[in-house]
């Protein structure tokens, strides 16, 4: 299935919020739907909004699940990067001994050829192959596939 394209009268229509206060799950279909006519389809909100959001699983290694969470657009995860760590401030929280309140931060870069790059801030963190526990190194990783880090007891990986 193809990513439906944002035309202009699109982008001017989402650009108001008062075309949302209709908003509202059919009861007959079951998919959302607005009191007027808007010029895009629901599958534009899937595609735009659930689509492209980022996963983030945390689990012990064994491979029990300790927590998962979805996360903002990729545009919007990746923008402001994301933090791993105990403290709850965190976009991951890894509630685990052995990991810091600021473990490591994500970011994502590196143009045609994108790749991961984990700053250790403070701990032992592993991805790729490589660990590193200087706070302030740099581990890059292709963003080929999801990202798999090691932070303390834990994998994080990063869909």
């Amino acid at each position: 299935m193809r990513v439906p394209d944002l035309t202009a009268e699109t982008r001017d229509w989402l650009r108001s919020p008062e075309n949302f206060q209709t908003v509202r799950v059919d009861a007959e279909t079951g998919t959302l739907a607005w009191g007027d006519a808007r010029p895009f389809s629901a599958s534009l909100v899937y595609w735009r909004v659930e689509k492209y959001r980022v996963k983030a699983t945390v689990r012990r290694k064994d491979g029990t699940v300790l927590s998962s969470v979805l996360l903002g657009g990729r545009g919007e995860v990746w923008s402001k990067g994301l933090t791993l760590g105990r403290d709850r401030t965190n976009t991951v929280v890894v509630d685990q001994e052995g990991v810091a309140p600021v473990h490591a931060r994500v970011t994502v870069g590196g143009g045609h050829h994108p790749c991961y790059f984990i700053e250790v801030v403070e701990g032992l963190t592993s991805a790729g192959g490589t660990s590193a526990s200087t706070p302030g190194e740099r581990l890059r990783v292709p963003a080929r596939q999801p990202l798999l880090l090691e932070v303390g007891p834990c994998v994080v990986e990063i869909e």
